[in-house]
């Protein structure tokens, strides 16, 4: 019953699919919205999980179709989060909001872009909503897509007119998540619409690293296609990657004192204690050193080849 926290037993039924025990429920039910733990009703939880029937009921029976959970989402954004688009056509039909936002400004396109659902999406589109609208953190359409992966969708929303240029609140573009996510598809997909890689600020945690990733994986992608830029490309990876590495040993500086820390505050109780001798509380901090080091090794690694495409395509 996922999704369900002090369920009502409608919720449980819905969560269920006991169409039977549903429908007896919302029949019988003198409090038809009452909320679980999450704030949400059993409309929200009916839109979840795609039941038409449930759905329709609780319309009849004077469900709300406005009320919020904890996260600001109504029913048809819940429908939608999920790929539901006879729920929310029913929801729609009913009078829900198409254009209303959750609590971080994410409305259904977002959230449908986000799942991947290019039903849904086309449907928003095609009721006149703005592929470029962006939510609270700057997230638009494009970004949210890329952001769960979908290359699929991501070029359809480019072939609708989505801005490929579009960033969020910290610069980030679908280009750059795809490199973030190692998609290559995606991001050959967004590259062969015209996407440029981002040299990030220094005021992003690991720019060197971003900033290397990103143009490294154009300049692969521009080796068979366009020597010039690939080698500008392989350039400016070059120089970020020496960055990174500078980055990374700095992180593993950090971690180091904090292993350090660990290991002398758990002495200090056994010493105020006189309790015997915990193990120090240190697995987090010696795995994040151990996949910064990884981190490290792999900076090198890619230096080092950019600086032999460079000297290649330099010739």
């Amino acid at each position: 019953m996922a999704g369900c926290v002090a369920s009502t037993p409608l919720h449980m039924a819905i969560e269920e699919r006991n169409d039977t025990q549903a429908l007896r429920l919302i029949d019988k039910s003198k409090n038809i919205d009452k909320p679980d733990g999450n704030g949400g009703t059993a409309l929200h939880a009916a839109a979840r999980t795609g039941q038409p029937k449930a759905t329709s009921a609780l319309l009849k029976k004077g469900a709300s179709h406005t009320v919020r959970n904890n996260a600001g989402a109504t029913p048809l954004i819940e429908a939608c989060r999920n790929g539901h688009a006879e729920v929310a056509r029913l929801l729609v039909e009913a009078g829900a909001d198409r254009n209303a936002t959750d609590k971080v400004g994410n409305d259904c396109l977002l959230v449908a872009a986000h799942g991947g659902h290019i039903r849904m999406v086309k449907r928003t589109l095609s009721e006149g909503t703005d592929i470029d609208q962006a939510n609270v953190n700057g997230r638009t359409a494009l970004i949210m897509a890329a952001a769960g992966g979908h290359d699929g969708l991501a070029r359809h929303l480019l072939e609708a007119g989505a801005d490929l240029t579009a960033d969020d609140d910290h610069g980030v573009t679908a280009f750059d998540i795809a490199v973030e996510q190692d998609n290559r598809g995606l991001a050959r997909t967004l590259l062969q619409a015209g996407a440029k890689p981002t040299t990030f600020s220094d005021t992003v945690p690991r720019a060197g690293w971003y900033t290397a990733e990103s143009h490294f994986t154009a300049a692969d992608y521009y080796e068979d296609r366009d020597r010039t830029r690939a080698l500008a490309y392989y350039r400016t990876a070059a120089e970020h990657y020496e960055r990174a590495i500078g980055e990374w040993k700095d992180a593993g500086r950090e971690t180091n004192g904090a292993i350090a820390g660990a290991v002398f505050g758990t002495m200090l109780i056994v010493a105020v204690s006189g309790a015997g001798s915990p193990t120090p509380s240190v697995a987090a901090p010696v795995r994040a050193r151990m996949e910064i080091g990884e981190k490290r090794k792999e900076a090198e690694a890619r230096l080092d080849l950019s600086r032999e495409k460079v000297e290649a395509l330099g010739e």
